[in-house]
């Protein structure tokens, strides 16, 4: 029935159906992996510690993983470096082996050197048991052997189609073209931020945004260029609904990672919905087709400006999953904290 629903006719309802035949597929095979990841081991552990004795830690070094996964998470545009980096390093002792593994890592681009300080001293006497701040750091994940598989589903969607339609959209348009785009669509949301803003009496912070959108339709052609950010100063913030919820008092709820849209909570996925009505792009057509194929445009582009992040996340972690779920949380406490 979806399948017969797409306009196969029309050119942009041929890419829409081959992307979603091609989420099926991979769906499937991620059903089939089940909800284990490949690396980890029965007992939770990834594969770098399935050889070794009984003298395994009590848990994975989660710690170490978050700073990477907080750089990774800046660079995809969540929020400022130095601050994520540091709430990844937040709750590590200074001079600790587990606190220089994560600097070492971090420094060298996401990769361990040969001789670097790693393995021989990042067990459990590294890591003490947890205190209630180290608990409040983490987001329940009562749904981890579903989110995994959806995990995975993103992995490989990534790898097979996005990373592929990414890179061939990057062979044929300029970087600041892509830069454009970006501030285009960036610019278009303004709606969610002065909103959510004003909702939050970020009355100052409402005000920076008007005139930075006035500033860049004008004067920034509808928003490729970003005017006011560069000429004037003026720098957009990142409010939406799921801020506005937790920044009067609505927790997290749990953990949830949908298939393409990526890591969230049961909170900011009832933010995403309100923000929805706010977002120009949905009135711009009632074709669902065409709205799907704006957002898939957008994400294309997102992508082709940040290709390798993801793999040096991966390259640079024991666990990806968990290190994109505490650094996800981290990120968002900290944004409603601003």
């Amino acid at each position: 029935m979806i399948l017969r629903g797409i306009e196969w006719q029309n050119p942009m309802g041929r890419m829409v159906g081959v992307l979603f035949v091609a989420q099926v597929v991979i769906f499937l095979q991620c059903m089939e992996a089940g909800a284990q990841s490949p690396g980890t081991s029965e007992a939770g552990y990834p594969s770098l510690y399935r050889n070794r004795s009984a003298s395994l830690p009590a848990r994975p070094p989660k710690k170490q993983e978050n700073g990477v996964a907080a750089r990774w998470l800046w660079n995809s545009g969540a929020g400022d470096r130095t601050k994520t980096l540091n709430r990844g390093l937040g709750g590590i002792e200074t001079g600790s082996a587990a606190r220089q593994a994560v600097s070492l890592v971090v420094a060298q681009g996401g990769e361990a050197k040969p001789g670097a300080p790693l393995e021989e001293e990042v067990f459990p006497e590294d890591f003490p048991e947890d205190s209630p701040a180290d608990e409040e750091a983490h987001i329940p994940d009562p749904l981890e052997p579903v989110n995994r598989v959806m995990y995975h589903f993103n992995d490989r969607l990534y790898f097979w189609v996005l990373k592929p339609v990414a890179l061939g959209y990057r062979a044929i348009a300029p970087e600041p073209v892509r830069i454009g785009v970006r501030n285009f669509f960036f610019n278009l949301a303004f709606p969610i931020r002065f909103v959510n803003s004003m909702i939050q009496l970020k009355f100052q912070q409402a005000g920076e945004e008007a005139r930075s959108f006035a500033m860049n339709t004008v004067c920034g052609l509808g928003g490729f260029l970003d005017v006011a950010g560069k000429d004037q100063g003026v720098k957009g913030s990142e409010e939406d609904f799921g801020q506005t919820l937790g920044y009067y008092g609505l927790g997290p709820g749990f953990y949830v990672m949908w298939p393409i849209l990526g890591p969230s909570s049961l909170r900011d996925t009832v933010g995403l919905l309100g923000d929805r009505f706010l977002y120009p792009v949905s009135y711009v057509t009632d074709s669902s087709t065409a709205s799907v194929a704006i957002g898939a445009f957008e994400h294309v582009n997102q992508t082709s400006l940040r290709i390798g992040e993801y793999e040096d996340l991966k390259k640079a972690s024991f666990d990806p999953y968990v290190a994109i779920r505490d650094a996800y949380h981290q990120h968002r406490k900290a944004k409603i904290k601003e």
